[in-house]
Order: C-alpha cells, then sequence, then structure tokens
C-alpha cells in the first residue's frame, strides 16, 4: 500500500466533502486505505540524504530561574491515524532522541489503516504508549488533533484531554469546544500550511477562540520533513502579540531516524518547557503560563532558539562565558565556554579594549580564540544571529571584563 504525504492525502484524499459527515467520524465513512488517491507523483516518501548517522542529538539545555527545563514533541502521528509507527515506538524515539514529553496527536478525522486496525478507539494509542512512557520515565500527554478539511489551516492540537470521543462532532467548532470544557491546552498547527503561498494566514475565527479564551498557543515552527518543513516568525509575532504560548513541534508521521540526518546534527524541532516540575501538570502549568522556547534546525544552515528575550537571555547568560587569558596589550587569547549543545553564531556590533573579528561561530564546549587587547576595560556588544527573539530580530548581548 502506498504512503502519502498529508500534504497530498488532505488536499486530494477522502476527507474533501466528508468533514460535515456525522457517520464519517465513527463509522463507515471513516477515511479508509482504500480511498487514498492513486498516482506515479504519491509514490513512497524519498528521504531527503542518502547518508544517515545512526545516533541521535541528544541535546541539554539548563534548568532555569527555577525551573525544569523539559523537551518536548506535542504534534506526531501513529498506525491510529496517518502515521506509520505503532505508539510505543514513538516513545522509543522520544527516549531515544533526548526527550521528556510527548503527545502522540493522531488525527480524529484522517484515518487511512481503519480497516486494518481492529480497535480504532480515539484513545487507543495514548492507552498502549503510556505503560512504555511510564517505563521510559517520558510524560506522555492524552490528546488529538482536530483536522478539518477547508480550510486547511484549521487543525487544532487539544492536549490533557479526559474524553477523546467527545471531540467527535459535526461542527470543527464544537469539537473545539468540547476540548475546551474539559480545560484542555488548545493550539493552531501550522498556520501556514495548506496555503496558496507559504505564509501564515490569519482566519476571524481565531479572534473567536482567543476572545473566549480557549486558544491558548500557535506551532511557530512545525515538521522536518522535505516540503513539510515550516518557521513562521510571523507567527511568533501573533505569540508575542497574543500573549500566546509558542510551540515547535516535529508533526512526524514516518520514523525520525528516516526523517533525519544525524550526522549533520539535524533533529526534529522541539518545545523547550519551563516547568515547575517533572510532571504532567508541571507540563500542563507551564504551557498555559506560556515558559516555552523553540529549538529548531535550519536545514543546511544553522540551530536555532526561537522565543522570548527573557528566557533566551536566561539560558544564554547560563551557558556561555569568556575570558581573555592576560591583561594588558597586545596578542591575547580569548577562552569560550559555551555549554550549549550547538554552535553559537556572533556578529560584533561594537567593542572597547579588545579586537574581534566581525563574525564569530563558537562551538559547543570550551574553545580559544586569537585577538588583539587594546588596553582598559573590555566591552564587547555582539548579536546572536541563532537567538531569535520577535521577527527580523536577534537577541543583543553585551559582555564586559
Amino acid at each position: 500500500m502506498e504512503s502519502l504525504t498529508r500534504r497530498d492525502f488532505l488536499k486530494k484524499g477522502s476527507l474533501a466533502g466528508l468533514a460535515g459527515a456525522a457517520s464519517f467520524f465513527a463509522g463507515d465513512g471513516c477515511a479508509s486505505a482504500q480511498q487514498l488517491p492513486q498516482g506515479r507523483e504519491q509514490m513512497l516518501r524519498i528521504p531527503r540524504r542518502q547518508g544517515r548517522g545512526n545516533q541521535p542529538v541528544n541535546p541539554k539545555f539548563p534548568n532555569i530561574g527555577g525551573f525544569v527545563t523539559l523537551l518536548a514533541d506535542l504534534h506526531q502521528h501513529t498506525v491510529f491515524s496517518d502515521g506509520d509507527l505503532r505508539p510505543g515506538a514513538r516513545v522509543e524515539e522520544a527516549k531515544r532522541e533526548g526527550l521528556d514529553v510527548i503527545c502522540l496527536s493522531d488525527h480524529i478525522e484522517v484515518r487511512p489503516f481503519k480497516a486494518d486496525i481492529a480497535n480504532m478507539d480515539l484513545g487507543r494509542a495514548y492507552e498502549l504508549a503510556l505503560p512504555k512512557a511510564t517505563a521510559s520515565d517520558i510524560l506522555l500527554i492524552p490528546g488529538l488533533e482536530i483536522t478539518r478539511s477547508e480550510p486547511y489551516a484549521k487543525h487544532l492540537n487539544a492536549l490533557f484531554l479526559k474524553d477523546f470521543n467527545a471531540l467527535i462532532t459535526e461542527k470543527f467548532e464544537d469539537a473545539v469546544r468540547a476540548a475546551a470544557k474539559q480545560e484542555a491546552f488548545i493550539f493552531w498547527n501550522h498556520p501556514a500550511w495548506g496555503q496558496k503561498e507559504p505564509k501564515a494566514t490569519w482566519y476571524p475565527q481565531m479572534d473567536e477562540f482567543l476572545k473566549e479564551g480557549i486558544l491558548h498557543g500557535f506551532e511557530v515552527v512545525n515538521g522536518f520533513e522535505g516540503d513539510a518543513r515550516d518557521y513562521q516568525p510571523d507567527v511568533m509575532e501573533w505569540c508575542q502579540k497574543y500573549r500566546a504560548t509558542m510551540l515547535g513541534n516535529s508533526d512526524a508521521h514516518k520514523a525520525t531516524a528516516y526523517l533525519t540526518d544525524w550526522s549533520a546534527g539535524e533533529h526534529r524541532p522541539m518545545t523547550l518547557i519551563f516547568a515547575r516540575d517533572r510532571s504532567v501538570e508541571g507540563v500542563r502549568e507551564a504551557l498555559f503560563a506560556g515558559r516555552t522556547a523553540i529549538y529548531y534546525y535550519l536545514p543546511g544552515e544553522r540551530d536555532l532558539l526561537i522565543g522570548d528575550e527573557k528566557w533566551l537571555l536566561t539560558i544564554f547568560n547560563r551557558c556561555f562565558s569568556y575570558t581573555p587569558k592576560q591583561t594588558g596589550v597586545g596578542p591575547n587569547e580569548v577562552i569560550f565556554e559555551n555549554d550549549l549543545p550547538f554552535t553559537l553564531e556572533l556578529k560584533t556590533l561594537n567593542t572597547t579594549g579588545i579586537k574581534l573579528p566581525e563574525k564569530l561561530q563558537v562551538p559547543h564546549g570550551s574553545s580559544t580564540f586569537s585577538v588583539e587587547t587594546l588596553g582598559g576595560p573590555i566591552r564587547v556588544e555582539a548579536e546572536v544571529l541563532n537567538f531569535h527573539i520577535g521577527k527580523d530580530r536577534r537577541m543583543i548581548i553585551d559582555m564586559s571584563v
């Protein structure tokens, strides 16, 4: 059976025209494998690179401000919707890649393997994954993706659900409000996806949800596979405007090892959650409070940290320091300590008492740079190119010795 990208499936597949039919969600009308569109251009997805490393990055970030830093992926799929893996395999992936928190947010309305899996209850993936997650010390969040076909951007994840089946409704709005009645954390997935241009598009309906207090966050980053890879600075601006929570998730359908070139330092997008403690309730409180940042690999370029400056600056100050080896004027060396799991890229803006290159790349760990000191107190103002604190805004740091 051929495997389709979600883009092709939802644009051309059996969802079209079925979103309004109640029987679609629970009965014979549910999308099945036999209803998938056919075509040579929709053959199995091909990895972007042939050469793959065999060990994931396993990033480590410091705890900050009295909070525990947890790495999360709150949007991914299993065979209980249109993913390729069983729930337990998603847990194993998460453990291998250093994650602390995951949600298996299977689609309510997209279930192409219904004919092949006997128990397609909406909560079944969570039930199957929970014992393995507990044994693996992974926090598993119960959740689903509300997926309606028109417009395609109406995809919302609902987390911390108590009654999965209450979200089986004819109308999109009723499903969202059914999740809200359960005090779910609700965020809008990939707002740019499905548009004619790859740009986030606002819908008045989201104004209604915000006014009602039932829309809590937006995916600033979604996906890491080919044309589904999506980073939207405009959505970051929305988060800051509406004081909504920023999220970055994989939306993985295939195995992450198939999608990721670990040897090149690639990794899935992750949400950094700054929680009061390492518990499901701690994650819930942090998400509603908006204490998050995003860790994202921009293909072929660099790792990024994306988020509000108050979180990114605290992380930077915990992870980065520099010290000249000696005082006085003349040739000198500066020792940089970078405890972040990636290379920092700095653009020098202003310096006093020292000569530095216009751009510096400071790898993880300890490194030494040859410089010239000019005497007197040393001060360096620099732009951290891979710390994004707003649309078209990079974090500025001021270092003095």
